[in-house]
């Protein structure tokens, strides 16, 4: 969006397709009903664009969907409800067009999905609540998972070959932005520290 007062600086972009459209009566019009959300609802979405560039992979309470984003065409479903917190792809897990393996926020835990082949693994959040948050080691050897239990806020550190704890950090910034991985994976930030991972 532009105000009046602001100057455009560069070309307006391209819209290619509308996934769904919800006038002001709340009536939605798709060409799949399964991309159009009630707005009345409270809906806890992800999206992310696959290797492809095409295919987007659209997690929402009712299940994943990948979806042909020129065309609209829901290519496929899988009954993984994502209820709240997140959906992050592993890196270096879509060869050939391949499916990729997710990982998605549930209760209690962080569930990994090869939605190629259907294999799944679990990962424990420690008995907290839904984690809000995960981060991905860039080598894909760990995870970092942002989660609370009553008033206290953690980022655990697991390893995925082994499932187990290597570290938990308390967070003290509410905003969940309390931990990041260097592009390299070799160092971490967590509360104002630089750490080796």
């Amino acid at each position: 969006c532009y105000s009046s007062s602001s100057p455009r600086t560069g070309a307006e972009p391209k819209r290619l397709y509308d996934l769904c459209f919800i006038d002001q009566f709340g009536d939605s019009y798709a060409p799949d009903d399964r991309l159009c959300m009630p707005p009345s609802e409270v809906y806890y979405t992800e999206i992310k664009f696959l290797a492809d560039g095409r295919r987007v992979l659209i997690g929402t309470p009712e299940g994943l969907m990948v979806v042909d984003s020129l065309t609209g065409e829901v290519l496929k479903t899988f009954n993984y409800r994502l209820v709240k917190g997140t959906l992050e792809i592993m890196p270096d897990s879509q060869a050939d067009n391949q499916l990729p393996t997710v990982l998605i926020s549930k209760e209690g835990f962080v569930l990994s999905v090869n939605l190629q082949t259907g294999e799944e693994r679990t990962f424990s959040a420690g008995g907290a609540e839904t984690p809000f948050r995960i981060w991905i080691k860039p080598d894909g050897t760990q995870i970092a998972v942002w989660v609370q239990t009553g008033i206290l806020q953690n980022v655990l550190v697991i390893d995925l070959d082994t499932k187990s704890l290597l570290h938990q950090f308390n967070i003290l910034d509410y905003s969940g932005q309390g931990f990041a991985y260097s592009p390299e994976g070799e160092l971490a930030y967590a509360n104002n520290q630089i750490l080796e991972t």
